[in-house]
């Protein structure tokens, strides 16, 4: 599995900017496991997605529960300690990281009009545009793995620190 996978590189930072970050969690989480699933080394165990990551273990179990239950993950088996190993659904050209974000990031619960739920659906417009049709094999070309986290990353630096921070204080 690919320890410098660019994905990755984008959870750090303050509260406000990992709250919205924490949204794209999935791609990150996917990411080792398209990675192995390609190079032929198999299934990825919630060990090591936490461990490639570096998100919270609640997070990568709630995740990965949600993933397998949209039908994007497989469950093949258990491993030491009872791990959970998990392997791609289906082909990984078949599934889509628009469809990945979709099926974990529920409609923003903010009202209309605030400015966190406002600067949310913002995110997520530019996000849709970024994504496009990229699938999860996407994930697995380093060169465009990194364009893509590159373009993620230009979407959070062109969103105003203040206005974040502003958003997140008013709620």
């Amino acid at each position: 599995i690919r320890t410098d996978a660019p994905l990755h590189t984008l959870f750090k930072g303050g509260h406000a900017e990992r709250q919205v970050l924490d949204q794209l969690a999935p791609l990150a989480i996917f990411a080792p496991i398209a990675s192995s699933w390609a190079a032929g080394d198999g299934k990825v165990s919630e060990a090591t997605l936490r461990h490639e990551t570096g998100l919270p273990p609640a997070l990568v179990r709630a995740t990965v529960d949600t993933l397998l239950r949209r039908g994007h993950l497989t469950l093949a088996g258990r491993g030491s300690g009872n791990a959970r190993l998990l392997l791609p659904s289906r082909a990984l050209d078949k599934i889509t990281l628009a469809d990945i974000l979709a099926s974990l990031n529920a409609p923003s619960r903010e009202e209309p009009g605030s400015p966190l739920g406002e600067l949310r659906r913002s995110h997520a417009d530019a996000l849709s545009v970024i994504l496009g049709e990229r699938t999860a094999l996407d994930l697995v070309d380093l060169e465009t793995h990194t364009k893509l986290t590159e373009q993620i990353k230009a979407l959070h630096l062109s969103e105003d620190e203040a206005q974040l921070d502003e958003a997140f204080a008013a709620e």
